[in-house]
């Protein structure tokens, strides 16, 4: 689905950002929480020379506990998994459900409520940087949250183009800043991403 390439795409541009030569390799679990296979895939992972483990799932302490074993930095995602991981934790985006949560309440109490679609990130407080783990340097912590502002303030925009898919193909133009509308018809890995999109 658009959501889970958006985040295998983000993982990589990100890294791009800070490494040209960073790739992203990834393996399609086909579920959300299949414990047995999320450790069989992080090993697999690791064992092709991966040094660094993320995930998009809903169970994800198998990956991270056998990131911790084996020595392997992790990036959490969903919430903060900094208790369940270990020393070479690194962050992870976490959502920030309780403030949207209380204005949908409250309004639907008082009957203001109009039904709407909403789509709400890092400026509006929904997601934030997790916990940074104890041996994560400072000068990173420092990119890591300088970062989170500018995408905030908008100076930042994750997918500006120019940017290609695997194939070459030129998906986003340079300058242009797809609107979320458009980012959730995503149908494509980015350059630099290692895998095939199951069919």
């Amino acid at each position: 689905i658009p959501q889970v390439l958006l985040n295998m795409n983000a993982f990589e541009l990100g890294a791009l950002s800070v490494n040209p030569d960073a790739t992203t390799t990834v393996v399609f679990s086909g579920n959300w929480c299949d414990p047995a296979t999320l450790a069989e895939a992080a090993n697999s992972l690791i064992d092709q020379g991966i040094d660094v483990l993320t995930q998009h799932q809903d169970c994800p302490k198998p990956i991270l506990e056998v990131a911790d074993r084996r020595g392997i930095w992790s990036v959490g995602y969903h919430a903060d998994a900094s208790s369940v991981s270990g020393d070479r934790w690194i962050t992870g985006g976490s959502w920030v459900w309780g403030p949207l949560m209380t204005k949908l309440v409250i309004e639907s109490m008082d009957g203001t409520y109009v039904p709407e679609l909403l789509r709400v990130g890092v400026a509006d407080g929904a997601v934030t940087l997790s916990t940074f783990g104890p041996e994560v340097p400072e000068d990173v912590i420092a990119a890591a949250e300088q970062a989170v502002a500018d995408i905030t303030s908008g100076e930042i925009y994750p997918f500006e183009g120019p940017i290609t898919s695997q194939d070459g193909t030129v998906v986003i133009a340079e300058g242009e800043r797809p609107d979320t509308p458009t980012l959730e018809t995503t149908n494509y890995l980015v350059e630099g991403v290692i895998g095939t999109i199951p069919q």
